[in-house]
């Protein structure tokens, strides 16, 4: 299939159910640990004829299993970040290869961070991939820097962020530039005290998610500090993804002036009631269950951890579940856990 979704990120129309399915059918499969927790909710591929009543795998399996479902070893894997638990608890995100991944990030990120331009300096608050090979956020920056970048530049190193160095290149910008970063860098930019004025047509995309660091920012308190920072011009966007997705979605401020999250034709955002797991109606809060047809090679279902509202235009995301977990999700991975002892 991989072909067909090459096409598909290309701009190719496609049946959402027919793929849907049919991924459905190959990961059930190719990866056990997903096969059995499917049987336990009593779903198999000759049983399931609506991509809505697939079962969404929580996250959290990742950090319990080897979720793959590509053909002979995975040539790479991405790892989620640190815990408390210790590097056994760091879930990882297994790849036979990182074709679909570069393929589906770029026209996605293109429509939504630069609907307007073609290229344009880039500087990434974070370390490269070389200095961190399994970081997701790295290597997906990379990947728009090669494609978007008019040039690169790094500012996080071993120690930390290069504040000094961050602030002589945006002071050397003769034009817009794109600054990438996770929120947490972005607060520890403006804690700093750098103070630039940038050029009109400027702009941030932060990745969001504090991870529980030094501080915790509200999202526009955030964005007002990042303005105060950078100037008034500068607009800010976030992107909405985890090292278990493939895909991304994202603030649709510059494409239709709207705050809600829009993303590509081949992922479906669903709310889930975090009692029953059914879908809830729109502008009813639910947690938030990703289909990302991208996800060839581990498990394009997705129940992820997260608080959100759908919409007709798109959705928006609240926050973390109660607790980290819901108690639907809880009971997800329970069941994962239980029918998967490892």
């Amino acid at each position: 299939m991989e072909e067909e979704l090459l096409r598909i990120f290309a701009g190719a129309p496609f049946s959402f159910e027919d793929v849907a399915l049919r991924i459905f059918a190959r990961q059930y499969e190719r990866c056990l640990p997903y096969r059995r927790f499917c049987d336990r909710r009593g779903k198999s591929p000759a049983q399931v004829t609506d991509w809505r009543e697939i079962p969404h795998l929580p996250v959290t399996a990742f950090k319990h299993a080897r979720i793959y479902s590509g053909q002979g070893e995975p040539a790479h894997y991405f790892q989620t970040s640190g815990t408390t638990q210790g590097q056994e608890r760091r879930g990882r995100h297994y790849f036979e290869k990182l074709d679909l991944y570069a393929a589906c990030s770029r026209p996605i990120f293109k429509r939504f961070i630069l609907p307007d331009r073609e290229r344009i300096p880039m500087l990434m608050l974070a370390q490269p991939p070389a200095a961190n090979p399994h970081s997701s956020l790295s290597w997906y920056f990379d990947q728009q820097a090669q494609a978007f970048g008019e040039s690169a530049a790094w500012f996080v190193d071993e120690h930390g962020l290069k504040v000094a160095e961050l602030e002589a290149a945006l002071k050397a910008a003769e034009g817009p530039v794109l600054l990438l970063g996770t929120a947490f860098a972005f607060v520890h930019m403006v804690d700093s005290g750098l103070s630039v004025r940038l050029a009109p047509g400027s702009r941030v995309m932060e990745t969001g998610g504090f991870k529980g660091k030094s501080r915790e920012v509200g999202r526009d308190e955030l964005y007002r500090l990042i303005q105060g920072a950078l100037g008034p011009d500068v607009v800010c966007l976030n992107q909405y993804g985890m090292t278990e997705m493939s895909s991304n979605c994202y603030d649709q401020t510059l494409v239709k002036g709207s705050s809600r999250k829009g993303g590509p034709a081949w992922v479906r955002v669903r709310m889930l009631d975090p009692e029953t797991l059914e879908e809830v109606p729109h502008g009813t809060p639910g947690i938030v269950a990703v289909t990302d047809l991208a996800n060839l090679y581990s498990c394009a279902f997705l129940l992820t951890q997260d608080i959100g509202v759908a919409y007709e235009d798109g959705f928006e995301v609240l926050g973390r579940a109660p607790g980290s977990e819901a108690r639907g999700c809880s009971i997800a991975m329970d069941e994962f856990l239980q029918v998967n002892r490892l």
